[in-house]
């Protein structure tokens, strides 16, 4: 009996299952097209409800006298359709000379008041802010400043000379405040002639002295000038001090890190408890409060350390990618070995390490001198990590003390002879 073939009409699997793709892929291009059209969509209806929310601060700028308009950095929020924008408003004086900051400018008048509004919200990708602009003329008269009294114009910038926006400058006496704009600057006027002092204490930040609070001294304000001065100020940094010895070998609890710049001369930083000011948790630990620049480490305050080939370590924290960076801290090495009249070596025994202080005269640093208690020995004696310099060793009942001369090169041995 002959076969049937397969009916015209039908469909078989393959031809079903390629259908299906097809049309998934359709389906998977519209709905892209979809939802990219209806992102558009969505971000045009922000920026339109961005660029009224920064036509109506501009208008409102616009209604004011030049001198009401509140000076530096100004920021609000509002939730339009359960979007919430950020609208930031900086208002800085323009200079008669109408070329540059107030701050980095040479004019004493103050001519104009420009007005700078952007507008951001969240998710904005790519986008671009809405900005807005306006030029207000300062008045005269009633209207203007008064030509009996001066202006402070304060530029803050960091390590590298960049404006730093978003600080409070507060200037005394009188306790004005103004927050940078995005060119770093902050003006006060209508100041009655007299000597100012304008101080930052913005936390994350610090100063050349390493400490999160800053001030700028002796602006001198006369009637119908501008007195300007410069901070420098910047993101504060830390570095992670870690000891470089013979594996094994420990330093004594209380050992001090010296950090030097440009900035500061060489210091023996304090603990760290909580002060927004540089310090160093332990060494090894970490350096805090540091201010963007190049710094000389080292252990131990007297000296003679730095005269020792190798034990001064240079590192550069003015890279923002350089915070947090491991700084290796070169120190000498001494295996401390007690032992009896028989020469047996004897562990549990204390041992001091003594440097004595440095001439009198300018400069001195390690007044008195630096004890360590080590630790207690072990047989066949104990590794310990100590500044580079002369030291001296001393044990109880201990037949003489011992001196010896530490260098990064690699340890040197100490032996201490007891009577008991």
């Amino acid at each position: 009996m002959p076969r049937r073939g397969r009916p015209d009409g039908g469909f078989t699997l393959a031809e079903v299952l390629v259908a299906m793709s097809v049309f998934s892929i359709l389906v998977t291009v519209a709905l892209g097209l979809v939802l990219r059209t209806t992102g558009l969509l969505a971000s045009n209806d922000r920026r339109v409800v961005a660029a009224n929310l920064a036509d109506r601060q501009i208008e409102s700028a616009r209604s004011q006298r030049a001198v009401d308009i509140p000076d530096g950095l100004t920021t609000r929020t509002e939730t339009v359709g359960g979007v919430t924008y950020t609208v930031k408003q900086t208002a800085t004086y323009v200079p008669s000379d109408a070329t540059s900051s107030v701050c980095t400018a040479s004019a004493a008048g103050l001519a104009y008041k420009l007005v700078t509004v952007t507008v951001t919200w969240p998710g904005m990708g790519q986008v671009k802010a809405v900005r807005a602009d306006t030029l207000k003329a300062v008045g005269i008269g009633t209207d203007g400043l008064d030509t009996a009294s001066g202006s402070v114009a304060v530029s803050v910038v960091g390590a590298s000379g960049a404006a730093v926006s978003d600080v409070v400058v507060t200037l005394s006496p009188g306790g004005a405040t103004t927050t940078t704009g995005e060119d770093g600057c902050a003006v006060f006027t209508s100041l009655a002639p007299g000597a100012y002092t304008a101080a930052v204490d913005a936390g994350g930040y610090v100063g050349t002295t390493n400490a999160q609070a800053s001030t700028l001294t002796s602006l001198g304000v006369s009637a119908g000038t501008i007195a300007r001065g410069t901070l420098l100020y910047d993101t504060a940094r830390s570095a992670q001090l870690v000891l470089d010895g013979p594996t094994g070998f420990t330093a004594p609890a209380g050992l001090r890190t010296v950090l030097r710049s440009s900035y500061v001369s060489e210091t023996a930083y304090p603990v760290c408890t909580g002060a927004a000011v540089g310090c160093v948790t332990a060494l090894p630990g970490t350096a805090e409060h540091l201010f963007p620049t190049v710094y000389d480490v080292w252990a131990g305050t007297c000296a003679d350390v730095k005269t020792i080939s190798g034990a001064v370590t240079t590192v550069d924290l003015s890279p923002a990618a350089s915070d947090g960076t491991s700084v290796s801290v070169r120190t000498g090495s001494v295996l401390v070995d007690v032992r009896s009249l028989l020469g047996t070596s004897l562990a549990g025994r204390v041992v001091t390490a003594t440097h004595a202080a440095d001439a009198a005269g300018l400069g001195q640093r390690c007044t008195t001198g630096e004890t360590f208690v080590l630790p207690a020995t072990t047989g066949g004696g104990t590794g310990v990590l100590l500044p580079a310099g002369t030291w001296t060793f001393t044990v109880a009942n201990g037949v003489a003390p011992v001196t010896a001369s530490l260098d990064t090169s690699g340890p040197k041995t100490v032996v201490l002879t007891v009577t008991a």
